[in-house]
């Protein structure tokens, strides 16, 4: 296993595993591959005791460690509260975001939703979980989302900026990193991609001036303290969290490019790289939704198309297999593309530097 691309193709991958425990086969990957992390669903969780989530938890860093002092695997969840949580039993949960504090953005309803990702992420962190994709800062436009509904902050970006940035700076005081979803915006989405191809058919301007607001604002106000990590803490508690990560959707935007998000040099690259000035860790959604094919082939061509486009981390949420595949292919296009080998190698640097900033082994 002493291949020139190891690193970099297993950094950039985030897996899924089957069960409350690893599998012998789970543990052999994790021991010889070392992937970035790995995601957890309810079927990894024992809701009546969760401590055995920290029992896995525990066990997936132990099996990624070595003598030279791994980095901090990061360990993933959706926690976003409503019925998207996979933690249930005793544990915080006041409901989805759309009526969290009522619906308010006042001082008094910020105030209450920040501490309610405080509580989320003071448990997160007692169960060895250091990352929680959420907050949602999807619009809710367009009322056939039912994929998004509650799920989002609100149907406008007066109502989703401050109260997402209130859960994110709650999350993150404790730390757990939070993660901004599902960029561009796929709130006009009428199409779920976990069924199949969805289309947000808006003009630029809208796309610019609506979907865009939260993103654009979440990451200029967290920029302020983007070099200095020290400062994270205070910017955190100050209201302007810093936004080290965001996820990507796999819809397609005309209006920027004929390809999905999460395969779009244009979407990624130019729109949230350049103009927004991102530089923290793009992340795709789930590589195993409808909307992207599933075929050996056309699915390696798919991981190796959202690298090559600006992703850093690529999410493979069930089968080792899918896992083992997603890594060989990684690994084989930087063999024979020099390119690809270097874009491979600055998505690797990203996630490891993200890997420093996760919350410390209890």
């Amino acid at each position: 296993m002493s291949h020139p691309h190891f690193d970099a193709a297993a950094s950039v991958l985030m897996i899924g595993v089957e069960g409350q425990n690893l599998t012998p086969q789970e543990v052999r990957f994790l021991q010889t591959v070392k992937p970035a992390g790995v995601i957890l669903f309810g079927r990894n969780i024992n809701q009546e005791n969760h401590l055995q989530v920290r029992e896995l938890t525990t066990s997936i860093q132990d099996y990624c460690s070595d003598v030279n002092s791994s980095p901090i695997r990061l360990i993933a969840i959706d926690q976003e509260g409503g019925r998207v949580s996979r933690l249930k039993a005793d544990f915080p949960n006041q409901g989805p975001a759309l009526s969290l504090a009522q619906g308010r953005w006042d001082q008094n309803g910020l105030e209450d939703i920040t501490a309610y990702g405080k509580a989320i992420g003071v448990r997160l962190n007692q169960l060895g979980i250091n990352i929680n994709f959420a907050p949602v800062v999807d619009l809710l436009t367009e009322p056939l989302n039912t994929a998004l509904g509650d799920r989002c902050f609100g149907k406008t970006p007066e109502q989703v900026i401050p109260r997402a940035r209130a859960f994110l700076s709650g999350l993150q005081s404790v730390p757990v990193l939070g993660c901004l979803k599902h960029f561009p915006g796929q709130g006009d989405a009428a199409i779920d991609t976990h069924l199949g191809t969805a289309m947000v058919n808006l003009p630029e301007s809208l796309l610019w001036e609506r979907e865009l607001a939260p993103f654009r604002e979440l990451i200029h106000q967290g920029n302020g303290t983007q070099e200095t990590s020290a400062e994270a803490p205070a910017a955190a508690h100050a209201g302007v969290p810093l936004v080290r990560m965001v996820m990507v959707a796999h819809c397609i935007y005309p209006a920027w490019s004929p390809r999905e998000a999460s395969r779009s040099p244009e979407i990624m690259g130019q729109l949230l790289r350049h103009r927004l000035g991102f530089e923290g860790v793009i992340v795709t959604d789930d590589m195993l939704m409808g909307a992207i094919p599933q075929s050996d082939k056309e699915w390696c061509q798919a991981l190796i198309d959202s690298v090559r486009a600006g992703a850093d981390l690529v999410l493979v949420c069930k089968g080792l297999d899918r896992a083992q595949i997603a890594y060989q292919c990684l690994t084989e296009e930087a063999d024979k593309d020099s390119e690809f080998a270097h874009r491979l190698q600055d998505a690797a640097l990203r996630v490891t530097r993200l890997q420093k900033h996760v919350g410390t082994r209890l």
